[in-house]
């Protein structure tokens, strides 16, 4: 038999009649199997199609078809693997986003629109990061020009997850060719690869740690500076790895040379909030790295919410270990700490600072008032209300009457009598006025208004809307007044907006209509103004620039973005939303009853502290308008305050109110306030209140009566009325006797 006969015949045999080593009997495919893969076969070619007849379906505009089309691939199975597959091995990715784009502004294919893009995204990352693709990835690095090709941009896409593979592949020394390749691979992700290459950094073996130190040298990002400096300084590194990490610190081109300073700065831009230091600000977790010799590269994956916030505390607590005296790093951990506290999403565990045996705001009240009021003034730069709060909360338990006014540094309590927040506000004039400091301050003069306003206020709420279209500001007023919102006239404009703002006692929440433009026009301007930097806002968009709009302000918490297509209800999840981002919510009934309570209480002290700095005659306007609009128990502690203000308008209030109130038990509780009022001060009424007094007199008996006549004793009436009282009906009094 000729060879190339005989080498068909032997293809052949092989194709038909396999034979297991070992085994004596052939290995036949079974019908069952066939049928499975030729039906397996048959789904994805169904897949395949069903996402090609989707996306011209919204090509030709036929959107409910569309959906039904969409609708029904997801109901057969559709996962995000299978259509990143689907759309990056068929050639689909450019005419994917094409219809994705147009399917986002069409109505009833809208939302599959965006939810198919994200599961395009979604998939990606799942097919670029397992560990199977990985590990097939880094073996092709030394195959053919195509294999290395291929290979490069799966470990590229899978990015950080690549790294403990790629990382192995420098540090085993098994494999030069791999190595060189791993490490070009390595820079070529850059920022994504310094967190897991600093980790490594003071583990491996010198060898290794000048590989690593030229490879962040060679990278560049300034987020490695520190743990090179760290490495450049360690005395049991040896000379030449001290050497690599110096350079390659130079290289970076950073400029301070001590560790825990560069250490707190790296905290400092994590507690910012830098974007640049999140490798996946749209994931739900991110990693913290940790490496040992055993297991190499290790990721713990923390909840992106408190990403920063535990990298900021892993970084001031490593500043903190090189210079135990660094303030800057305690009241960065400190503000950290308290921030991923608060921002700790409902359910999910912190990893690596959830098991801590003290609180964070144990650590803000030993630390003491000197670092709790730098944590107070991070917490303003970051415009983040609930942090403002805790750092008021944890000073007031623990400074006295000096340390809240005077500082060291910076008096960030004081701030907080001008920040845009009512409760802040509250929060710190409470706090100051309990203590009755007896030393001048910047701002003392605005603790009792405060107050007053807190009596008068804290269960208000005022809203504005700033929309071109004087329909849309008609129907978005409306929304909030059904929401209980006092409103304000609002304009076209911020700029246009402002006098009305200036004018009034602060805003709660600010709605911005229009366009995607005009809406971030509007929100940058009213972000630079003194009673807006913190407000919480939403901005109403069309449906089409939501998705846009939403990404203008991701870094701002207190912005959030409504469709104007949506109903009252997803309107008023937005309000509540943007409340809670930015200060934890509206305030509620139980909150407005204790500030009310609180302020009283603080005034009364105030009152009679003979204070050489506070003057309750300040509280006065609020105190006037706050007994028109308080009931009941609340109604008669604001009159207990205005009976100690020493002015005319204070004690006529007090008469006027107890003249006209109805119910007897307070008209009785009132006129004792309008008495004790008159023992202080004299007689401060009008000639129209003595008459209703007396006339209340003459008309009255029992206790009603009796508290008129202390309030006409209190005023030092003429002694001929109590007479003509007396004597009135004198000569119609019959004596037993004349019976």
């Amino acid at each position: 038999m000729r060879p190339f006969v005989r080498a068909r015949a032997v293809l052949a045999a092989i194709a038909l009649h396999v034979t297991v080593v070992g085994m004596t009997s052939p290995v036949v495919a079974h019908p069952q199997d066939s049928a499975a893969n030729a039906a397996e076969t048959a789904g994805a070619k169904s897949k395949i199609q069903g996402v090609k007849e989707f996306l011209h379906l919204i090509n030709v505009a036929k959107p409910d078809v569309a959906a039904a089309q969409a609708q029904a691939l997801l109901d057969a199975g559709l996962t995000a693997s299978d259509l990143a597959t689907i759309v990056d091995e068929n050639g689909l990715a450019e005419r994917f986003d094409q219809a994705m784009a147009r399917g986002r502004g069409m109505d009833g294919v809208s939302n599959l629109a965006q939810q198919f893009d994200q599961m395009l995204r979604d998939g990606r990352l799942e097919l670029a990061r397992q560990p199977a693709r990985i590990a097939d990835a880094l073996a092709k690095l030394t195959g053919t020009v195509r294999e290395k090709m291929f290979a490069r941009e799966r470990l590229e896409a899978a990015g950080e997850y690549a790294m403990p593979a790629l990382l192995e592949a420098v540090t085993s020394g098994k494999d030069p060719s791999r190595e060189v390749a791993a490490t070009e691979v390595i820079v070529s992700l850059k920022r994504l690869a310094v967190n897991p290459l600093t980790a490594a950094l003071m583990k491996v073996d010198p060898v290794n740690q000048r590989k690593i130190a030229d490879m962040l040298g060679e990278i560049g990002y300034p987020a490695a500076a520190p743990f090179l400096l760290e490495l450049a300084n360690d005395p049991a590194a040896t000379s030449d790895v001290r050497d690599a990490a110096m350079r390659a610190f130079n290289r970076i081109g950073a400029q301070s040379t001590d560790t825990s300073a560069q250490f707190a700065e790296l905290s400092r831009r994590y507690f910012l909030g830098d974007e640049a230091l999140v490798p996946y600000a749209n994931e739900p977790v991110n990693n913290v790295w940790s490496y040992n010799t055993f297991g190499g590269l290790t990721p713990t994956a923390v909840p992106t919410p408190i990403f920063r916030e535990v990298m900021a505390m892993l970084a001031a607590r490593k500043a903190l270990q090189f210079d135990a005296a660094n303030a800057n790093a305690l009241a960065l951990y400190i503000a950290s700490d308290l921030r991923r506290e608060n921002r700790l999403p409902a359910g999910a565990t912190d990893p690596i600072f959830g098991g801590l045996p003290y609180s964070p705001s144990f650590f803000a009240m030993a630390a003491g008032p000197s670092i709790d009021q730098s944590v107070i003034g991070l917490a303003i730069d970051r415009k983040d209300t609930e942090l403002v709060r805790d750092g008021i909360a944890a000073l007031g338990q623990t400074a006295g009457s000096k340390s809240l006014v005077e500082a060291n540094g910076r008096p960030a309590l004081l701030e907080c009598l001008r920040y845009p927040e009512r409760r802040v506000q509250y929060e710190a004039a409470l706090a100051i006025g309990e203590a009755l400091p007896q030393q001048t301050f910047p701002g003392d003069f605005s603790i009792v208004p405060i107050l007053g306003a807190a009596v008068r206020d804290a269960g208000t709420t005022t809203a504005a809307v700033i929309a071109v279209s004087e329909e849309d500001r008609r129907q978005i007023s409306g929304r909030l007044s059904t929401l209980g919102f006092a409103t304000m006239n609002g304009a076209e404009t911020f700029a246009q907006f402002e006098p009305e703002l200036n004018a009034s006692s602060g805003l709660d929440v600010l709605v911005v209509a229009g366009s995607a433009d005009s809406v971030k026009s509007a929100i940058e301007s009213a972000r630079l103004g003194a009673m807006t930097l913190a407000v919480p806002i939403v901005a109403v968009v069309s449906t089409a620039e939501a998705s846009r709009a939403t990404n203008e302000f991701t870094l701002d918490p207190g912005v959030v973005v409504w469709p104007a297509s949506g109903n009252d209800e997803t309107f008023k999840g937005a309000v509540e939303l943007a409340f809670r981002n930015q200060s934890g919510g509206a305030i509620s009934e139980d909150e407005a009853s204790d500030y009310t309570l609180r302020a009283l209480d603080t005034l009364s002290k105030i009152a009679v502290s003979n204070s050489p700095i506070f003057s309750i005659r300040d509280a006065e306007k609020p105190l006037l308008e706050a007994i028109d609009r308080r009931q009941g128990g609340v109604r008669l502690m604001v009159a207990d305050v205005l009976a100690m203000v020493p002015t005319e308008t204070a004690q006529r209030k007090l008469i006027d109110a107890a003249i006209a109130a109805s119910d007897e038990a307070e008209k009785i509780e009132l006129l004792s306030r309008a008495a004790a009022s008159a023992r202080r001060f004299g007689n401060l009424a009008n000639e129209r209140q003595i008459l209703a007094v007396r006339e209340l007199i003459a008309s009255s008996s029992g206790q009603l009566a009796d508290a008129a006549g202390r309030l006409h004793g209190a005023l030092n009436m003429s002694a001929a009325e109590t007479v003509k009282l007396i004597t009135k009906g004198a000569g119609d009094t019959k004596t037993a006797d004349s019976k």
